[in-house]
């Protein structure tokens, strides 16, 4: 017989409350987040007021950081290229492919006519720079003659960059070639009857086919993977204007490192004294009208503490990376040590949930460039090692770019040559790594010479 009973159980369980749930939102916002947060905050709650004439001692740093670097700066440091850097400004004119091929249509001296045809042409261009309709659909599309069509289609043909408005691969390729050049009738024929050899390295096949030396073949095969398959993608919206601002400077102060958080823009909140004083009795409120401004009140309070955590936390974790990555920032290491969120945690007594929220989508503006956080934590290769991935596929690229051409090293030669270098990885783990930095396999990479000629 089932009978019904009480039982009383002790459980732990975190409540997210809506202040906590703020707290950690601010502390995960980069800065353009943070100051639209505060102007929504100003808006909407009357209890808080701007401080128009405050200016911090880190504003103060970060100004002089950024007028040292404007005037050409003192430390001689160079900039890491591999990371955005915000005080120089890229200026593209172009967003996207189709403007840039639009700007050269408008400079030809075209009639109305023509421009009309031409703009409904580069409208079926796409990021690749490849024609996705046929000329004769296009043409049925306008109900103009082919001829027409054909003939601003041929201008288009010749803009730049090269290649574009073609229907498939191999005319794209035909269309990059130097028609002047000695090799032009050969590159033409291996593009139009072999290009499947090409993708696969059969050079040796293709030279019998051809009647040719396996060198001069391999010479012209280099040629056409020289050609870029997709020409559209460098203007396709790649290149627009970029704008980072880092959320932190750090900058190195009579042998001391400053944290300076950049700030500018967040206005300084204070609490109303005007409506401080209602509360505390200046004023007679009604029951309504009290409760929406303690209600306010709290919900301020909330905001500057929530603020200040965000400060605090995010200049501990700054510390406590400097701390990890002296090697880096002090001693000139190529790359930063490897290291975990759990260090950081632990050096600064926070979970590392929190440490994962202040690093996320911000940057930081060191004297040896602008770098993203996530930057300073590459993953060891093993527990305890003091390689990093990015050690590692240096190491890789320096293996295979001096390899011999005509022997490449397969990955598994390549992992003994790690192995002999204290760098224990797998097989499998190389090939991830030489597929990330866009080397093929062994077979692709090898070159061939013929019995009598050398290797380029």
């Amino acid at each position: 017989m089932t009978g019904v009973h009480l039982e009383l159980k002790q459980l732990q369980k975190m409540v997210m409350t809506t202040e906590l749930k703020q707290a950690l939102d601010l502390l995960t916002m980069p800065l353009l987040e943070l100051q639209q947060f505060v102007r929504e905050q100003l808006e909407t709650n009357p209890v808080l007021d701007e401080d128009e004439t405050a200016f911090s001692r880190e504003e103060e740093l970060l100004a002089a950081a950024r007028k040292d670097y404007l005037e050409g700066g003192k430390s001689g440091f160079t900039v890491n290229r591999d990371e955005p850097f915000t005080y120089e400004a890229r200026t593209e004119t172009f967003n996207n492919l189709y403007e840039y091929l639009l700007f050269q249509l408008n400079i030809l001296p075209l009639s109305d006519h023509q421009l009309k045809i031409g703009k409904f042409i580069l409208s079926y261009v796409d990021d690749n720079g490849y024609l996705l309709s046929l000329p004769e659909d296009i043409s049925a599309d306008m109900g103009l003659p082919i001829t027409e069509v054909a003939e601003v289609m041929a201008m288009i043909r010749r803009f730049d960059p090269a290649g574009v408005c073609c229907i498939c691969l191999e005319d794209c390729l035909l269309l990059q070639l130097d028609r002047e050049s000695p090799d032009y009738e050969y590159l033409q024929k291996i593009i139009g009857e072999y290009l499947d050899m090409v993708a696969s390295n059969r050079v040796p096949q293709i030279a019998k086919k051809m009647k040719l030396p396996v060198a001069t073949v391999n010479r012209l095969v280099e040629t056409i993977r020289s050609l870029d398959p997709r020409p559209g993608l460098s203007h396709s919206g790649s290149e627009r204007v970029e704008y980072i601002t880092p959320d932190v400077t750090v900058r190195r102060i009579d042998g001391e490192w400053t944290v300076i958080l950049n700030e500018w823009g967040v206005p300084k909140l204070y609490v109303s004294d005007y409506y401080q004083n209602l509360l505390r009795g200046g004023a007679a409120l009604d029951n309504a009208t009290e409760t929406y401004l303690k209600e306010k009140f709290h919900a301020a309070l909330w905001v500057l503490k929530s603020i200040e955590q965000r400060r605090k936390t995010i200049t501990d974790t700054v510390l406590a990376i400097i701390d990890h990555q002296r090697g880096f920032f002090e001693e000139a290491a190529e790359y930063p040590a490897p290291l975990k969120l759990k260090d950081i945690s632990d050096a600064i007594g926070v979970h590392e949930s929190t440490v994962s929220r202040a690093i996320n989508n911000k940057f930081i503006q060191t004297p040896r460039g602008l770098f993203s956080f996530k930057y300073f934590f590459p993953k060891g290769v093993s527990a305890g090692s003091d390689k990093n991935v990015l050690d590692i596929k240096k190491l890789l690229r320096e293996l295979i770019e001096g390899e011999d051409p005509l022997h490449p090293l397969r990955d598994g030669e390549l992992t003994e040559m790690l192995k002999e270098r204290d760098i224990e990885i797998s097989r499998r783990t190389v090939a991830k790594y030489r597929e990330q930095m866009g080397f093929a396999t062994s077979g692709k990479r090898k070159r061939y010479v013929g019995d009598k000629e050398k290797a380029n």
